[in-house]
């Protein structure tokens, strides 16, 4: 059994039980998931009403360490805890100042420390307790995907998380983005392939599916009539080639030919020239269409 963003679920847990610490490590390369668990751990330890006073964040690619441990150091007012945030905590990190150290070795206990790393970074033995890597597998995208739905009131069939992650991507953030978009679109209910088409797709994807149809049918002119209309919208991004990929793949599952395999293939090839050499896409598609279809 995969368990989803394991330290995420921890925290979340620990924060249920109001078990607190004074210094917390987050990291992690989702800043959704680092976003999430940061407004956690605020709203665990100060009401809404105490923050105006007891709330303090500092980012660490400007404020000097010593700053940030004489507010740690401070006492709260009019409640039983303050919390310090230490944003960019990465750059701090690289070489944490004895200063620092110090404080995590004596913390203050009416001070919550919390500390956010935007990259993955090894804890220092101070803080290893307090630790937690928020950075989600593939896998457990597509777990988080599930979730965000889920609290949302809708629930994705397989085919339209498959086609969500293709479209956007393991952005979380972005992820989050198209689901609420998804529940204002559909309210309460399962969610399919078909409405992830209408609200997230645009009209360059949509003309994907009917491209690959014509592909597949050796329709050349058609094929590059489309492709022609996809270019009018916009140079395709990653998001278009994603789309081709997913069709295809979608297409093969249902009995497609031989000419779909290859194309498969040549598209992954040529994602990889993209990437690699920034070559343009539009001739290279064109190259594809013409050698699959002829």
């Amino acid at each position: 059994m995969v368990v989803m963003a394991r330290d995420f679920l921890r925290l979340e847990r620990e924060l249920g039980r109001q078990e607190l610490r004074e210094a917390y490590l987050l990291c992690g390369e989702d800043p959704y998931l680092l976003q999430r668990a940061e407004r956690m751990i605020i709203e665990a330890v100060l009401s809404p009403a105490e923050r105006g006073f007891n709330l303090t964040v500092f980012s660490g690619k400007e404020a000097a360490v010593k700053e940030v441990v004489e507010a740690a150091r401070t006492l709260p007012f009019m409640a039983s805890r303050r919390v310090v945030v230490l944003r960019d905590a990465e750059e701090v990190f690289k070489r944490p100042p004895a200063v620092l150290t110090d404080y995590l070795n004596r913390p203050t206990p009416s001070t919550v420390l919390l500390m956010v790393a935007k990259k993955r970074i090894a804890p220092p033995p101070e803080v290893s307790e307090g630790f937690y890597d928020l950075t989600p597998s593939r896998r457990e995208v597509s777990l988080w995907l599930k979730r965000l739905a889920r609290e949302r009131g809708i629930a994705l069939t397989p085919a339209a998380l498959s086609l969500l992650r293709e479209l956007v991507g393991d952005d979380l953030t972005a992820l989050s983005l198209e689901v609420e978009k998804l529940a204002l679109y559909k309210g309460k209910g399962t969610v399919d392939e078909e409405d992830v088409q209408e609200v997230v797709a645009d009209i360059r994807v949509r003309s994907v599916f009917e491209m690959v149809e014509a592909m597949e049918h050796g329709d050349l002119d058609r094929a590059i009539s489309v492709l022609e209309r996809i270019w009018r919208h916009g140079d395709p991004s990653p998001k278009i080639l994603g789309a081709i990929a997913w069709r295809i793949r979608d297409r093969l599952k249902k009995g497609g030919d031989g000419r779909l395999v290859r194309a498969l293939r040549r598209l992954q090839a040529l994602d990889l020239e993209v990437k690699r050499r920034g070559t343009a896409a539009k001739l290279l598609l064109a190259e594809m269409i013409l050698e699959l279809v002829c």
